[in-house]
């Protein structure tokens, strides 16, 4: 016998039979967008602490609006004990001072 595909295939006159069959297409995976570290030092924000912040998910310098100090401080905290990072763990009255100068 004869498969549906194939057959549709040479009614169609498609030499390749991906052309007669529903391939779902890849799509692109959207990547957020992301300020540069020079965006966040004018606020106090240490460039180096800047792909921490996005990784916990502050992408923009807005994002940081209105946040609360003391859960950024524990996020940043959380990535920086699971990627070992050897960085220094902001306190949460400098938090408070970026918040305070993005609210501006």
């Amino acid at each position: 016998g004869i498969g549906i595909d194939r057959l549709v295939m040479l009614l169609t006159g498609q030499t390749a039979i991906q052309e007669v069959l529903f391939f779902p297409q890849m799509k692109p995976e959207k990547l957020p967008a992301k300020d540069k570290a020079e965006a966040y030092v004018p606020f106090g924000i240490p460039a180096d602490l800047v792909p921490v912040l996005q990784k916990v998910g502050y992408y923009l310098v807005q994002d940081l609006r209105g946040a609360n100090p003391q859960k950024v401080q524990q996020q940043i905290g959380e990535v920086l004990k699971k990627y070992q990072l050897d960085l220094a763990k902001p306190s949460v009255a400098d938090i408070a001072a970026w918040v305070e100068a993005l609210g501006e």
